[in-house]
């Protein structure tokens, strides 16, 4: 198990990966790469 910490703004980085922040398409070395679990950042749509 890797034991790194990523913080950051989900925010900003969602916005980087069409709102994904964790998942399998993070490169390997990323705090964020995970085989297991995927999170997606949402919030309320501007009008």
């Amino acid at each position: 198990m890797d034991d790194s910490v990523y913080v950051g703004n989900a925010g900003k980085d969602a916005a980087l990966d069409r709102g994904w922040l964790l998942g399998h398409f993070k490169d390997v070395g990323d705090p964020r790469h995970s085989e297991a679990v995927e999170i997606k950042w949402g919030g309320p749509s501007a009008r």
